[in-house]
């Protein structure tokens, strides 16, 4: 396996899905205790694409969705084996070569894609990509990250800074957000007007976690209230690097945080 790992995924069945830059992916099988290597150099050759994955997303029929750096999206139908790249019926171009970083399915089963371009919607059901009204993507810019809460809104990160958006409505026609900026909050509650929103998160109380390069930022059960954890040598609080690359949580409620 490869030294580089973009993100790392459990499945339903406790599988574990790793993605990296330049060995396609892996799935770790708990019970056979061995791994699958998808996305091989035979199979890209064969595809006319790279395996530099950047982002993994599974939907209710346990297909694995592939966001590639450079060579735009895959789907994996796992009881077939079999891995196809994803050519929809209209804006072809906008994803033919694309630089998928995130990857988030919605409440309407449609698959939001964040890359150093902004922000799309591809709908699986009719292969077609869907217009978003009601977007202000000034807001995030490039996008380094994608969460939906347990409300069903969804959040993004970027460059720009961080966006929840409420579907209102999703029909064939399109989809129509409400849109909502956190980049000042976050902003001021780590004391810090130039920040990087790097990864999202929602904990099991509802909290908020913000990742950052400038530490952690906490949004306490969407309330105005924030709490902060950033690298010090004098507070037991403080963490070891403040470049957040990733939060997750296990089954006991414990944060595991990444650094860089």
């Amino acid at each position: 396996m490869v030294d580089d790992i973009y993100a790392i995924y459990e499945d339903q069945n406790n599988c574990i899905w790793i993605a990296t830059y330049g060995g396609g992916f892996y799935i770790w099988n708990p019970i056979s205790k061995g791994f699958q290597h998808y996305l091989t150099k035979s199979q890209v050759n064969s595809l006319g694409a790279n395996n530099l994955v950047h982002a993994l997303e599974m939907d209710s029929e346990n297909q694995v969705w592939i966001g590639t750096y450079g060579n735009g999206l895959f789907v994996l139908d796992r009881s077939a084996s079999s891995l196809t790249k994803i050519t929809p019926k209209n804006g072809q171009e906008t994803l033919a070569q694309a630089n998928i970083v995130a990857l988030q399915f919605d409440i309407f089963k449609n698959l939001w894609l964040g890359s150093n371009n902004g922000l799309v919607v591809y709908r699986p059901g009719d292969n077609r990509m869907v217009n978003i009204t009601g977007l202000d993507t000034e807001k995030f810019g490039h996008v380094t990250d994608i969460h939906e809460d347990r409300n069903g809104d969804l959040w993004i990160s970027g460059t720009e800074g961080v966006s929840k958006l409420n579907i209102i409505s999703s029909s064939q026609s399109g989809i129509l957000v409400s849109q909502v900026s956190y980049s000042q909050q976050i902003s001021n509650a780590l004391e810090n007007n130039n920040i990087l929103v790097n990864v999202l998160y929602e904990d099991i109380y509802s909290n908020m976690w913000f990742g950052t390069d400038s530490g952690i930022a906490v949004m306490l059960n969407n309330s105005d209230e924030f709490i902060t954890f950033v690298s010090s040598e004098t507070n037991s609080r403080g963490i070891s690097n403040d470049y957040i690359q990733a939060i997750n949580e296990d089954s006991f409620g414990n944060l595991w945080v990444g650094t860089g």
